[in-house]
């Protein structure tokens, strides 16, 4: 054996050299076609993706391994590891496999190749590792089939086999999901309903979640998710999981192909998805509550936004304000200076912002209505590095609760940004009226009081804005504040609610799988025995439904039946809304009650609702039914924002210390219009003749007061409110009549016939100019702060 093997190494040694330069060549041109593909996506963007999913990747990386490592064992002598033969099988494979596809790229290349010399040579890297790994397949069953050497083809096989497996197994189950996911589309519920079980019992989450994004449905071979528009992907995300699909960690193909692209949803009106360089890098929040009524605050929120990328970003994110809420300023940092905006009619300040997100691509602010008590605030552009500095201005009614008054902060619900964890918001309040923190507001505490007012600071994580953070003591039943401010008069009375003459209540209950560990844990015998004696209550909660019944036999039903419904995915209540609306119609001065979690995506059918709650509001019949929607967690809800123009929905906030607790004041107050005893009314009462003669009052109270009479007014199908859109651009209101925006400079403005100077002084501030207390209370501590600061310098 020998002797015949003797004639031929030296011929074997002359070829190892050049073979062995060849195969590193080969080795390093793959590792560098994976690395250039991993980083820029440049095939995914012009072509097909070729590694769509971690699992492509990590495959692909074995390939310059496998090829360096068998180059060298080739050149030694002695006997190989049969797990050689197995991984040039696997080479082989994936080779042969990515040079198929790759077929039509190949052209792309020489053409490449003869204007760029390195980046040409990467779309022929299959091929090259293909001629590689042959040659070594070759050499390497040479070895094998000499005596007392293990077995090649055996081996050989199973590398092909393992590449097959982690190739195009993904693509199966990409099949499967596509095959499944196109049923969710069917008329018939239980075809959907066995649908979305099937996806769950695949565990297929992760293919819809990458259908949720604008790349997602570009796929390896020809298994895609392209057919579902994203808009689908994301309501059928929902219904599978019952979360957001923004709550999920982007998946891998997302991630690397959105980081250094543009983001495609700039200038439009919805938040969208959320990159993961864009934060809120601080915040804070400055109160005041007017005068010594104790009935309204003002409230301005800073936000300041850093972008750790390397693309401008636009800052999105919706604002919720207690019920009656209203934004009345808004101002950006330019070049270090606070810049007011201008207020005109909401389709102007859109189109004006647009055009220079889109032309000149500056810095523009936005803010724009998003719903009932909703406002939707945008940013542009958040430059990397660059912080980028805004302020939001509401004036904000207090909340009625018993013998006391609630200050409920304006809130982010849904946003394009994260938060740093170790960044809170910043809270200061100061007030003529006695203030103390509520339980609920966290690490505040109450200062010392000075000058007649009392203060509150303190700090606490933005996310935890969504419950009260101030009481104060409540005016009496009956009592009546009046205000005039430019031209406008209003009054503010607290009244006692009467109750509804008749008792009937239809309870829509949302079964989705985020509100199980809350709904689920609560005492629901407890909560239904604080109904009003007398109630008839009826239950819809997913496929349960209970025709009405009384009280008592409500307390003794339906806590049993409520412990067997099911959390799953996510809840349609489009259905039950409207059956609730229908039963409710037939009876006098009835309610709907809605209790629910957030609803961040558009799904079901809501035409019929809003069908008869159209013909409800222009018959003005009192006898219809009213919804009451009480949404226990924070988020966005995207069947409120539909229902926004109709008079007949009302919010109702969380206000209580404890969610049983706000259960428990709910159904007690069920017999009242906006399920409270009390409730603060702003109304207009007339014009004045002489603009600024005579004002008196806080001028906030006005403020509420039309904005509540022009929603008032587009719920009621008013048109032609050119009066009403006058007053509010004067009182510089955003409403659904209107909308505020900043541009950089003078030009912009001129050109969309806006003007940011227009009756400036009707901004309001923090402090009023009636509170120079505060003002010399401040002087006073940057007095001692001096002080201090010079006797600790050494000198």
């Amino acid at each position: 054996m020998n002797d015949t093997e003797s004639p031929a190494a030296p011929e074997q040694a002359k070829g190892k050299t050049p073979a062995l330069c060849f195969s590193f060549f080969a080795a390093i041109l793959t590792g560098v076609a994976v690395w250039t593909e991993a980083s820029t996506s440049i095939c995914a963007g012009a072509f097909f993706d070729p590694m769509p999913s971690w699992w492509h990747l990590i495959g692909l990386v074995w390939v310059p391994l496998i090829l360096a490592v068998t180059a060298l064992m080739l050149r030694m002598e002695g006997s190989l590891s049969p797990w050689l033969y197995l991984a040039n099988g696997y080479l082989v494979a994936v080779s042969a496999g990515y040079t198929l596809l790759f077929g039509p790229v190949v052209l792309a290349g020489v053409i490449l190749l003869t204007f760029y010399m390195g980046l040409g040579l990467l779309p022929h890297a299959p091929l090259i590792s293909l001629i590689v790994a042959v040659t070594q397949s070759a050499q390497l069953r040479r070895r094998a089939a000499m005596p007392g050497k293990a077995g090649f083809w055996r081996w050989w096989l199973t590398g092909v086999v393992v590449a097959l497996v982690v190739f195009l197994g993904v693509e199966t189950r990409q099949w499967v999901a596509h095959q499944i996911m196109a049923k969710t589309r069917s008329q018939n519920p239980e075809v959907r309903t066995a649908a979305l079980n099937r996806l769950r019992w695949w565990r297929l989450e992760d293919v819809v979640l990458e259908a949720c994004y604008p790349s997602g449905g570009k796929k390896f071979l020809l298994f895609s998710t392209e057919f579902f528009l994203v808009s689908e992907s994301r309501a059928l995300y929902y219904l599978l999981t019952g979360k957001d699909y923004r709550d999920a960690p982007a998946p891998y193909k997302a991630r690397r192909s959105e980081r250094d692209i543009l983001d495609i949803e700039v200038g439009g009106g919805a938040v969208g998805s959320t990159p993961p360089d864009l934060v809120l890098n601080s915040s804070t929040l400055d109160v005041s509550v007017a005068g010594r009524a104790g009935t309204v605050a003002y409230a301005e929120l800073t936000l300041e936004f850093l972008n750790g990328g390397q693309e401008p970003r636009e800052a999105r994110c919706q604002i919720v304000m207690p019920p009656g809420g209203v934004a009345s300023r808004l101002t950006l940092w330019i070049d270090g200076e606070e810049r007011e905006a201008a207020f005109g009619q909401r389709s102007i300040v859109r189109e004006a912002y647009r055009k220079v997100v889109v032309t000149y691509r500056r810095d523009p602010a936005l803010l724009t209505t998003a719903g009932p008590d909703r406002v939707l605030l945008q940013c542009f552009p958040v430059n990397p590095g660059v912080p980028m500095k805004v302020k939001v201005g509401f004036t904000l009614p207090l909340v009625p609760a018993g013998k006391q008054m609630l200050f409920q902060p304006p809130y982010l619900t849904e946003r394009n940004f994260t938060f740093v964890s170790d960044k809170p918001t910043m809270i200061w309040a100061d007030g003529q009226t006695p203030l103390s923190p509520a339980p609920s507001g966290g690490a505040l505490k109450r200062e010392t009081q000075n000058s007649g007012r009392y203060t509150v600071s303190g700090a606490t994580a933005p996310q935890d804005l969504a419950l009260p953070l101030l009481l104060m003591p409540s005016p009496e039943p009956g009592t009546v504040y009046r205000a005039r401010f430019s031209g406008v008069e209003a009054t503010a009375e607290l009244r006692k609610e009467s109750a509804m003459s008749e008792r009937f209540v239809a309870v829509v209950l949302d079964t989705s799988k985020q509100c199980e560990e809350m709904f689920g844990s609560l005492d629901w015998g407890a909560i239904l025995r604080e109904m009003p004696e007398g109630v008839k209550a009826a239950l819809f909660a997913g496929p349960l439904i209970v025709p009405p019944i009384g009280r008592d036999e409500a307390v003794e039903k339906w806590p049993a039946l409520l412990r067997e419904v099911k959390y799953v995915g996510g809840d349609d209540q489009t259905v039950n809304l409207e059956k609730a609306w229908r039963l409710c119609a037939s009876e006098r001065n009835a309610v709907v009650l809605w209790i629910h979690g957030p609803l961040p995506v558009d799904i079901g059918d809501l035409s019929g609702l809003e069908r008869r709650m159209r013909f409800a509001s222009e018959e003005k019949n009192d006898v219809l039914p009213r919804l009451l929607s009480f949404q226990a967690l924070p988020g966005p809800n995207r069947i409120e924002e539909k229902l926004s123009h109709h008079g007949l929905v009302r919010l109702i906030a969380l206000y209580g210390l404890s969610v049983e607790s706000s259960f428990k004041d709910v159904f007690s107050k069920l017999l009242y219009p906006t399920a409270r005893d009390r409730e603060l009314v702003f109304s207009l009462i007339s014009s004045v003749a002489e603009e600024g003669a005579g004002d008196f009052g806080s001028s906030h109270v006005v403020r509420l007061a039309l904005a509540g009479d022009v929603v008032r007014k587009l719920s009621e199908g008013a048109r032609g409110l050119d009066d009403e859109t006058e007053t509010v651009l004067k009182l510089r209101l955003v409403t659904p009549l209107s909308g505020a925006v900043v541009l950089e400079n003078q030009e912009q403005y001129a050109e969309h016939d806006l003007n940011p100077t227009a009756y400036a002084r009707n901004v309001p501030t923090i402090p009023e100019p009636e509170e120079w207390a505060i003002l010399t209370a401040t002087l006073f501590l940057l007095f001692l702060a001096y002080q201090w600061r010079s006797l600790k310098t050494p000198r």
